[in-house]
């Protein structure tokens, strides 16, 4: 199985550093909100980007760096791969308390950020997730139908990548938690770990951490069904929805 690292083959802007690296990664997660309501928010990005920036970030972000981002989730679909209604059930889920128009205002921000996939070039995105992710009917049957439609569709792309870890698979080195690799082919880049959780965002950039985080993605792409049929997963539990409503 090809690594993570063999991927990386896109060039990066010469010395992007953490602050940036930072923005990317958060554009790319999409489970806790805490991303989307920065992003909702006038001054919501750390450094100089405002609200009022936030489509130009998306699309320099996707056209100008181009790097790997490997994301495993154990419990969603990566933000950049989910529908509206997926996104607003979820964020509705797991942020109780949010009135509607904090609701919206944090949808809105995650699809905006959705054009990363499709810039020139575009961002080569590796997503490994649990089969916990796919089962999960999130907002209803009709909703998660749509949603795996929808991801089957994307992760079509040559640039998108989807690898399911199966139930059978037992116990794995993803099981503590969700994380996005950001990995730069320029050695003047840094590259970065990401971890969303509920304590807050967790940056790792040190060589060691780095290391560690690539060897499990690794570990967990051999451990994951193939692309292939992981995305026949993908259609066969669609269409078991769709079956269940008729």
């Amino acid at each position: 199985m090809v690594g993570v690292t063999e991927l990386a083959h896109g060039r990066a802007g010469h010395g992007v550093g953490v602050l940036v690296g930072a923005h990317l990664a958060r554009l790319v997660s999409g489970g806790l909100g805490r991303c989307d309501a920065r992003l909702a928010r006038c001054g919501a990005l750390p450094g100089q980007f405002g609200s009022h920036q936030r489509g130009e970030l998306f699309g320099q972000l996707g056209s100008f760096y181009g790097p790997v981002a490997a994301n495993y989730e154990s419990s969603f679909l990566p933000g950049l791969l989910q529908t509206e209604d997926y996104a607003r059930a979820v964020i509705r889920g797991v942020l109780p308390a949010a009135t509607d128009e904090q609701v919206e205002d944090r949808v809105q921000a995650r699809m905006e950020r959705q054009p990363l996939l499709a810039k020139s070039p575009p961002l080569k995105f590796w997503v490994v997730v649990d089969e916990a992710a796919l089962r999960r009917v999130v907002g209803g049957a009709d909703v998660m139908k749509a949603q795996l439609e929808h991801l089957a569709e994307v992760v079509a792309a040559p640039n998108s990548t989807l690898q399911v870890i199966p139930f059978g698979a037992g116990a794995h080195p993803g099981m503590p938690g969700q994380f996005i690799l950001l990995d730069f082919a320029d050695p003047m880049d840094t590259d970065l770990i990401y971890i969303d959780s509920m304590a807050g965002d967790l940056f790792l950039e040190s060589e060691a951490d780095i290391s560690r985080y690539r060897s499990i993605f690794d570990n967990l792409v051999a451990v994951a069904l193939s692309p292939k049929d992981s995305a026949s997963l993908v259609v066969e539990l669609a269409l078991e929805l769709k079956e269940q409503g008729g």
